[in-house]
C-alpha cells in the first residue's frame, strides 16, 4: 500500500514539475544555468572550500528527474574535482565519470594533522588513468608525498 502511495505521489510531483516555467526551458539553457551554481576558484591559489562545497551538486541534481538527468549528462559541469574536504570515494569517482572526456582541474589538500599522507583513491585514479586530461592541479602536500603519489599512480613518472 505504501509503495502504491509513493508511486502516486511521484507521478503527481512529476506532472506538477513539468508545468513549472523553468522546466520548460531547453536543456541547453539549463546547462548554462547549472554552470553558474559551481563554486569559483582562483586560477593560481584555490580558495579552500567550505564544508558545504558540494552543495551546488544538490542544487542541480535533487530538484526533479529532468534537471537531474540534464545535469548528470552534461560533462562540462563535472570538470572540477574538489577533494580538499575528502568527499566519499564514490562521490569523487562519480564526478570523474560524469566529466566524460573533458579536461579536468583537481584540488587536493592533505590533512595537516594526519600522518598517513596522501590517501585519496580518486586522486590516484586521476593520476593513473586521466593524467592526460588534467589541466589544473591545486595540491597541498609535501614534496616526498607528491613524488610518491606520482610514482605509485603512473609508472611513467618513476
Amino acid at each position: 500500500m505504501q509503495d502504491r502511495v509513493k508511486g502516486i505521489l511521484a507521478a503527481v510531483n512529476c506532472v506538477r514539475n513539468s508545468r513549472v516555467a523553468a522546466n520548460k526551458l531547453p536543456a541547453e539553457i539549463l546547462e548554462r544555468v547549472f554552470l553558474y551554481t559551481q563554486p569559483v576558484y582562483a586560477d593560481f591559489v584555490p580558495q579552500w572550500p567550505t564544508l558545504g562545497a558540494l552543495d551546488w551538486t544538490r542544487k542541480v541534481t535533487h530538484v526533479c528527474k529532468r534537471r537531474r538527468a540534464i545535469a548528470v549528462s552534461y560533462p562540462a559541469l563535472w570538470t572540477t574535482i574538489d577533494l580538499c574536504r575528502h568527499p566519499p570515494t564514490e562521490a569523487g569517482i562519480a564526478i570523474l565519470a560524469r566529466s566524460g572526456t573533458q579536461l579536468l582541474t583537481a584540488l587536493y589538500s592533505t590533512n595537516p594533522f594526519s600522518r598517513e599522507g596522501v590517501n585519496s583513491p580518486v586522486l590516484r585514479e586521476i593520476f593513473g588513468r586521466h593524467l592526460s586530461r588534467l589541466t589544473g592541479l591545486h595540491i597541498t602536500v609535501d614534496r616526498p608525498e607528491l613524488n610518491r603519489l606520482l610514482a605509485d599512480a603512473n609508472p611513467v613518472h618513476r
